[in-house]
């Protein structure tokens, strides 16, 4: 099949150099994402994320009235308006005259999308005079014709700017299968460590850029994550998921931050309930209720034969964790996998996918998943408790992932059972090999 031609059509060229200052990965996305001047729209979005070039236009150029494009670091309510942190490290102040129009709901979904506002600029702190919520859309419709001729998992691949590779294919499986939420609260948490420049980081950013979750490569506080007292604002879990990455990377006070999570971690994806005790006022405590996509990325070079067990090991040897085990048990997938090395570096093409398509894509894989017969994909489960619960669902959604219109994937729920519980491929591996080549060519 010729797969650049059924896309292209929905798709951005990137050809062109990237402009001082962005990574490629982002350039892509703003491209993907927002229509017009380009040019104009890379200097919206330097403004807002970059606390020198926003420095320097205010000091050189006396430019105290800007254009901010930017996705919050963190959103606090106050009594006069809503204060965000921006990724430029600015407070930017929106009162609430300025919100005249928005619902509860777009003002909290602020939290996660990309805003567009108009700010006077100090050499502290920003004020709003007009402000515009940039709500990522889904275009479903698309996403279902597309879908009736090619796999959902290779038109998100492709999307992302990768040549189609069975190797990349099989570990792209796992990263947005993570991505799916079934029936709101069913989550299937993810930790994936690989041989280095295997992609984890660009869809890091496409789940940041794109799907509005929260990105960190160190493991954050538990101000951070759940709640900081001092500022009143909520951490990233008022993001739409959360993903750490290279997390195996860890220093002193990294082990001591993952000690402290821990609990809250295995509370949270568990029962989604995400609790921090704080000492102001005395005797506080702050609990968010809400079932959030939690992906961990990290570079490994041993590929262990059971990686639940060797990561538990690996937890408490260099980490200190107490009871490991009952920590990687909250995890749907922990794969770790070392001998595919798609380098995809050598596998870039010129194009991404808009994120409308990327978005609708992921919205109909949810849609054909949660159509599964999920309840007997559990009652054929030999596992147990949440391990049981996981095989359904990671089932469901590598059948959605992986079927198209004409061509529907069936596995065995022996076949998932093994790879949830040990990351066991088996004749899985065998299976995706030949399904791109015959199916995707």
């Amino acid at each position: 099949m010729d797969i650049e031609k059924l896309l292209k059509p929905y798709a951005i060229s990137i050809t062109e150099k990237v402009p001082e200052g962005l990574t490629r990965d982002i350039y892509a996305m703003l491209k993907a994402q927002f229509k017009g001047n380009i040019e104009q729209i890379v200097e919206m979005y330097k403004c807002g994320n970059d606390p020198d070039y926003v420095r320097l236009k205010f000091y050189t150029s006396g430019a105290n009235k800007q254009w901010w494009l930017f996705v919050p670091k963190h959103m606090e309510i106050t009594s006069s308006g809503v204060v965000f942190i921006a990724p430029n490290n600015f407070k930017v102040l929106c009162e609430w005259a300025r919100l005249k129009g928005f619902s509860n709901e777009d003002i909290l979904s602020m939290r996660s999308n990309y805003i567009l506002a108009h700010v006077n600029v100090s050499s502290k702190y920003a004020t709003v005079r007009r402000i515009q919520l940039l709500k990522g859309k889904a275009d479903v419709e698309t996403a279902k014709k597309l879908i009736k001729q090619l796999p959902p998992i290779a038109i998100l691949t492709w999307g992302l700017g990768w040549n189609i590779n069975w190797e990349l294919i099989r570990l792209n499986l796992v990263r947005f299968t993570a991505n799916v939420k079934l029936f709101g609260d069913g989550i299937i948490p993810t930790i994936q460590l690989t041989y280095k420049g295997t992609g984890k980081t660009t869809h890091a950013l496409f789940c940041q850029e794109v799907l509005g979750y929260a990105y960190v490569s160190k493991i954050p506080t538990i101000a951070g994550l759940v709640y900081d007292a001092r500022t009143g604002a909520m951490g990233l879990l008022g993001k739409d998921g959360v993903i750490f990455d290279e997390f195996t990377d860890i220093g002193a006070i990294d082990k001591r931050r993952a000690q402290e999570i821990t609990n809250i971690i295995k509370t949270g994806i568990d029962k989604g309930i995400w609790t921090r005790e704080t000492a102001i006022p005395r005797g506080t405590s702050r609990i968010i209720q809400k079932y959030v996509p939690f992906i961990w990325y990290g570079n490994f070079e041993i590929e262990p034969l059971n990686a639940r067990q060797h990561l538990a090991e690996w937890l408490r040897d260099n980490c200190g964790i107490h009871a490991p085990d009952a920590f990687v048990d909250r995890f749907a997938l922990i794969d770790i996998t070392t001998s595919l090395r798609p380098q995809v570096a050598s596998l870039a093409h010129k194009y991404v996918l808009r994120a409308n398509i990327m978005r609708g894509v992921l919205q109909v894989v949810k849609e054909i998943a949660e159509s599964k017969p999920i309840d007997e994909y559990y009652n054929e489960s030999k596992l147990s408790g949440r391990m049981k619960v996981y095989s359904a669902r990671v089932r469901a959604v590598f059948e959605a992932l992986l079927s198209t219109g004409d061509v529907q994937v069936e596995f065995e729920q022996k076949e998932i059972d093994s790879i949830v519980y040990s990351n066991d491929w088996g004749e899985v591996n065998d299976f995706i090999k030949s399904y791109v080549k015959e199916v995707i060519g």
